[in-house]
Protein backbone atom coordinates (compact mmCIF):
# COMPACT_ATOMS: atom_id res chain seq x y z
CA UNK A 1 0.00 0.00 0.00
CA UNK A 2 2.80 2.42 0.90
CA UNK A 3 4.67 1.66 -2.33
CA UNK A 4 1.49 2.26 -4.33
CA UNK A 5 0.88 5.55 -2.52
CA UNK A 6 4.46 6.67 -3.03
CA UNK A 7 4.34 5.82 -6.72
CA UNK A 8 1.08 7.72 -7.09
CA UNK A 9 2.59 10.81 -5.44
CA UNK A 10 5.73 10.65 -7.64
CA UNK A 11 3.66 10.31 -10.83
CA UNK A 12 1.48 13.20 -9.72
CA UNK A 13 4.53 15.39 -9.11
CA UNK A 14 6.01 14.51 -12.52
CA UNK A 15 2.74 15.22 -14.29
CA UNK A 16 2.42 18.57 -12.52
CA UNK A 17 6.01 19.57 -13.18
CA UNK A 18 6.00 18.75 -16.90
CA UNK A 19 2.73 20.05 -18.35
CA UNK A 20 4.34 21.28 -21.56
CA UNK A 21 5.58 17.79 -22.42
CA UNK A 22 2.11 16.26 -22.39
CA UNK A 23 0.00 16.52 -25.53
CA UNK A 24 -3.61 15.62 -26.08
CA UNK A 25 -3.69 12.02 -27.32
CA UNK A 26 -5.07 11.21 -30.75
CA UNK A 27 -7.92 8.80 -31.34
CA UNK A 28 -7.68 5.10 -30.61
CA UNK A 29 -5.33 3.03 -32.75
CA UNK A 30 -8.32 0.97 -33.95
CA UNK A 31 -8.64 3.37 -36.89
CA UNK A 32 -7.27 1.98 -40.15
CA UNK A 33 -5.49 4.26 -42.68
CA UNK A 34 -7.45 4.81 -45.88
CA UNK A 35 -7.15 6.86 -49.06
CA UNK A 36 -9.67 9.57 -49.88
CA UNK A 37 -13.21 8.43 -50.62
CA UNK A 38 -15.16 9.77 -53.60
CA UNK A 39 -18.70 8.51 -54.20
CA UNK A 40 -20.82 10.03 -56.98
CA UNK A 41 -24.08 8.17 -57.38
CA UNK A 42 -25.56 5.04 -55.85
CA UNK A 43 -23.38 2.61 -57.81
CA UNK A 44 -20.19 3.72 -56.05
CA UNK A 45 -21.07 2.59 -52.53
CA UNK A 46 -18.55 -0.24 -52.81
CA UNK A 47 -15.81 -1.66 -50.56
CA UNK A 48 -12.99 0.10 -52.41
CA UNK A 49 -14.69 3.39 -51.47
CA UNK A 50 -14.56 2.58 -47.78
CA UNK A 51 -18.02 0.99 -47.50
CA UNK A 52 -17.85 -1.78 -44.90
CA UNK A 53 -21.48 -2.90 -44.92
CA UNK A 54 -25.12 -2.16 -45.61
CA UNK A 55 -27.52 -2.17 -48.53
CA UNK A 56 -28.57 1.49 -48.63
CA UNK A 57 -31.98 0.99 -47.03
CA UNK A 58 -33.55 2.65 -44.01
CA UNK A 59 -33.01 -0.47 -41.87
CA UNK A 60 -29.61 -1.34 -43.34
CA UNK A 61 -27.81 1.81 -44.51
CA UNK A 62 -24.45 1.79 -46.23
CA UNK A 63 -21.74 2.16 -43.57
CA UNK A 64 -18.42 3.96 -43.88
CA UNK A 65 -16.51 3.63 -40.62
CA UNK A 66 -13.24 3.04 -38.84
CA UNK A 67 -10.94 4.98 -41.17
CA UNK A 68 -7.99 7.28 -40.43
CA UNK A 69 -7.61 9.76 -43.28
CA UNK A 70 -5.20 12.64 -43.82
CA UNK A 71 -7.04 15.45 -45.60
CA UNK A 72 -4.12 17.03 -47.46
CA UNK A 73 -5.21 19.10 -50.47
CA UNK A 74 -8.56 17.44 -51.18
CA UNK A 75 -11.65 16.66 -49.14
CA UNK A 76 -11.21 13.34 -47.36
CA UNK A 77 -14.75 12.04 -48.01
CA UNK A 78 -16.97 13.28 -50.84
CA UNK A 79 -20.47 11.88 -51.45
CA UNK A 80 -22.71 13.31 -54.19
CA UNK A 81 -26.03 12.67 -55.90
CA UNK A 82 -27.60 9.91 -53.86
CA UNK A 83 -30.87 9.23 -52.11
CA UNK A 84 -29.71 5.97 -50.58
CA UNK A 85 -29.43 5.69 -46.81
CA UNK A 86 -25.86 5.91 -45.57
CA UNK A 87 -23.93 6.63 -42.39
CA UNK A 88 -20.38 7.88 -41.90
CA UNK A 89 -19.26 7.11 -38.36
CA UNK A 90 -16.20 6.63 -36.22
CA UNK A 91 -13.74 8.07 -38.70
CA UNK A 92 -10.76 10.32 -37.94
CA UNK A 93 -10.10 13.03 -40.53
CA UNK A 94 -7.22 15.40 -39.95
CA UNK A 95 -4.55 17.79 -41.19
CA UNK A 96 -4.98 19.49 -44.52
CA UNK A 97 -6.01 22.49 -46.58
CA UNK A 98 -9.39 21.22 -47.74
CA UNK A 99 -12.54 19.87 -46.07
CA UNK A 100 -13.07 16.79 -43.98
CA UNK A 101 -16.44 15.67 -45.39
CA UNK A 102 -18.32 17.16 -48.35
CA UNK A 103 -21.92 16.08 -49.03
CA UNK A 104 -23.66 17.45 -52.12
CA UNK A 105 -27.22 16.62 -53.19
CA UNK A 106 -27.87 13.83 -50.71
CA UNK A 107 -30.87 12.47 -48.86
CA UNK A 108 -31.03 10.21 -45.79
CA UNK A 109 -27.43 10.96 -44.75
CA UNK A 110 -25.99 10.52 -41.27
CA UNK A 111 -22.60 11.59 -39.98
CA UNK A 112 -21.94 10.58 -36.39
CA UNK A 113 -19.20 9.98 -33.83
CA UNK A 114 -16.55 11.37 -36.18
CA UNK A 115 -13.45 13.43 -35.35
CA UNK A 116 -12.41 16.16 -37.79
CA UNK A 117 -9.51 18.41 -36.83
CA UNK A 118 -6.91 20.80 -38.25
CA UNK A 119 -8.40 21.30 -41.71
CA UNK A 120 -8.88 24.56 -43.60
CA UNK A 121 -11.80 24.05 -45.97
CA UNK A 122 -14.53 23.20 -43.47
CA UNK A 123 -14.94 20.23 -41.19
CA UNK A 124 -18.35 19.04 -42.44
CA UNK A 125 -19.62 20.87 -45.55
CA UNK A 126 -23.16 20.05 -46.71
CA UNK A 127 -24.98 21.43 -49.75
CA UNK A 128 -28.54 20.44 -50.69
CA UNK A 129 -29.21 17.73 -48.11
CA UNK A 130 -32.68 16.50 -47.14
CA UNK A 131 -33.84 14.32 -44.24
CA UNK A 132 -30.35 14.04 -42.74
CA UNK A 133 -28.78 14.01 -39.27
CA UNK A 134 -25.34 15.05 -38.06
CA UNK A 135 -24.68 14.10 -34.45
CA UNK A 136 -22.04 13.36 -31.82
CA UNK A 137 -19.17 14.67 -33.92
CA UNK A 138 -16.04 16.45 -32.67
CA UNK A 139 -14.92 19.20 -35.07
CA UNK A 140 -12.10 21.62 -34.24
CA UNK A 141 -9.23 23.68 -35.52
CA UNK A 142 -10.54 25.19 -38.77
CA UNK A 143 -9.75 28.86 -38.34
CA UNK A 144 -9.96 29.53 -42.09
CA UNK A 145 -13.49 28.28 -42.66
CA UNK A 146 -15.74 26.59 -40.14
CA UNK A 147 -16.70 23.51 -38.21
CA UNK A 148 -20.05 22.71 -39.84
CA UNK A 149 -21.58 24.41 -42.87
CA UNK A 150 -25.06 23.70 -44.23
CA UNK A 151 -26.72 25.37 -47.20
CA UNK A 152 -29.70 24.82 -49.50
CA UNK A 153 -30.95 22.04 -47.23
CA UNK A 154 -34.13 21.04 -45.42
CA UNK A 155 -35.31 18.72 -42.66
CA UNK A 156 -31.88 18.38 -41.09
CA UNK A 157 -30.96 17.84 -37.43
CA UNK A 158 -27.60 18.93 -36.00
CA UNK A 159 -27.33 17.59 -32.46
CA UNK A 160 -24.92 16.70 -29.66
CA UNK A 161 -21.79 17.86 -31.49
CA UNK A 162 -18.69 19.46 -29.97
CA UNK A 163 -17.58 22.30 -32.26
CA UNK A 164 -14.47 24.04 -30.98
CA UNK A 165 -11.96 26.65 -32.17
CA UNK A 166 -13.17 27.25 -35.73
CA UNK A 167 -13.91 30.40 -37.70
CA UNK A 168 -17.63 29.55 -37.65
CA UNK A 169 -19.11 26.96 -35.36
CA UNK A 170 -22.34 25.85 -37.08
CA UNK A 171 -23.21 27.98 -40.13
CA UNK A 172 -26.56 27.58 -41.91
CA UNK A 173 -27.71 29.47 -45.00
CA UNK A 174 -30.59 29.34 -47.47
CA UNK A 175 -32.16 26.39 -45.66
CA UNK A 176 -35.43 25.49 -43.95
CA UNK A 177 -36.71 23.25 -41.18
CA UNK A 178 -33.33 22.83 -39.49
CA UNK A 179 -32.89 21.88 -35.82
CA UNK A 180 -29.69 22.78 -33.97
CA UNK A 181 -29.83 21.38 -30.44
CA UNK A 182 -27.73 20.12 -27.55
CA UNK A 183 -24.40 21.12 -29.11
CA UNK A 184 -21.31 22.44 -27.33
CA UNK A 185 -20.07 25.38 -29.40
CA UNK A 186 -16.95 26.89 -27.84
CA UNK A 187 -14.12 29.30 -28.72
CA UNK A 188 -15.12 29.94 -32.34
CA UNK A 189 -15.13 33.34 -34.02
CA UNK A 190 -18.92 33.12 -34.53
CA UNK A 191 -20.78 30.27 -32.89
CA UNK A 192 -24.03 30.09 -34.90
CA UNK A 193 -24.30 32.36 -37.96
CA UNK A 194 -27.62 32.01 -39.79
CA UNK A 195 -28.24 33.62 -43.19
CA UNK A 196 -31.48 33.73 -45.20
CA UNK A 197 -33.13 30.70 -43.65
CA UNK A 198 -36.64 29.91 -42.51
CA UNK A 199 -37.76 27.87 -39.53
CA UNK A 200 -34.36 27.11 -38.05
CA UNK A 201 -34.72 26.12 -34.37
CA UNK A 202 -31.73 26.64 -32.09
CA UNK A 203 -32.15 25.46 -28.51
CA UNK A 204 -30.45 23.75 -25.56
CA UNK A 205 -26.98 24.48 -26.91
CA UNK A 206 -24.05 25.37 -24.68
CA UNK A 207 -22.50 28.42 -26.35
CA UNK A 208 -19.50 30.05 -24.69
CA UNK A 209 -16.12 31.64 -25.28
CA UNK A 210 -16.90 32.74 -28.85
CA UNK A 211 -16.11 36.19 -30.19
CA UNK A 212 -19.75 36.39 -31.31
CA UNK A 213 -22.43 34.00 -30.16
CA UNK A 214 -24.66 34.29 -33.23
CA UNK A 215 -25.75 36.21 -36.30
CA UNK A 216 -29.33 35.81 -37.48
CA UNK A 217 -30.51 37.18 -40.83
CA UNK A 218 -33.80 35.39 -41.30
CA UNK A 219 -36.93 34.08 -39.60
CA UNK A 220 -35.71 31.60 -37.02
CA UNK A 221 -36.50 30.46 -33.50
CA UNK A 222 -33.96 30.62 -30.69
CA UNK A 223 -35.87 28.52 -28.18
CA UNK A 224 -38.10 25.47 -28.12
CA UNK A 225 -40.98 27.30 -26.53
CA UNK A 226 -40.19 29.37 -23.45
CA UNK A 227 -38.78 28.55 -20.91
CA UNK A 228 -36.67 26.18 -23.05
CA UNK A 229 -33.89 28.26 -24.53
CA UNK A 230 -30.30 28.52 -25.61
CA UNK A 231 -27.87 27.72 -22.82
CA UNK A 232 -24.68 29.74 -22.80
CA UNK A 233 -21.61 29.69 -20.61
CA UNK A 234 -23.64 30.84 -17.62
CA UNK A 235 -26.15 28.68 -15.80
CA UNK A 236 -28.97 31.06 -16.73
CA UNK A 237 -31.10 30.03 -19.67
CA UNK A 238 -32.00 32.95 -21.91
CA UNK A 239 -33.49 33.16 -25.38
CA UNK A 240 -31.44 35.03 -27.99
CA UNK A 241 -33.28 37.84 -29.71
CA UNK A 242 -33.64 37.83 -33.47
CA UNK A 243 -34.49 40.33 -36.14
CA UNK A 244 -33.34 41.74 -39.46
CA UNK A 245 -29.56 41.81 -39.75
CA UNK A 246 -28.77 41.80 -36.04
CA UNK A 247 -25.40 41.12 -34.53
CA UNK A 248 -24.99 39.32 -31.22
CA UNK A 249 -22.63 40.70 -28.62
CA UNK A 250 -19.21 39.44 -27.66
CA UNK A 251 -19.04 36.53 -25.29
CA UNK A 252 -17.27 38.01 -22.28
CA UNK A 253 -20.33 37.63 -20.07
CA UNK A 254 -21.28 34.26 -21.44
CA UNK A 255 -24.71 35.63 -22.37
CA UNK A 256 -25.88 36.65 -25.84
CA UNK A 257 -27.38 40.13 -26.11
CA UNK A 258 -28.78 41.81 -29.20
CA UNK A 259 -26.89 44.90 -30.33
CA UNK A 260 -28.49 47.71 -32.26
Amino acid sequence: MKRTLALTIVLSMVTTALPLLISVPGPASAYTPHDHIYIEGDAYFIPSNGVVGGHGTTSDPYVIEGWDMTVGTGCAIVIKFTGRYFVIRDVYLHDGWSCGIYLWVVRNARVESTIITNVSGGGLVVTNAVDSTFSNNDISGDRASGGMSLEWSSNVTIADNYVFSNRNGIRVSDSSNITIRDNDIDANWTAVPLYDNSNVKVFHNRIKGNEFHAIDRGSNQWDDGYPSAVTTGQTTRVPICTGVRPKISRAETGLATLLS
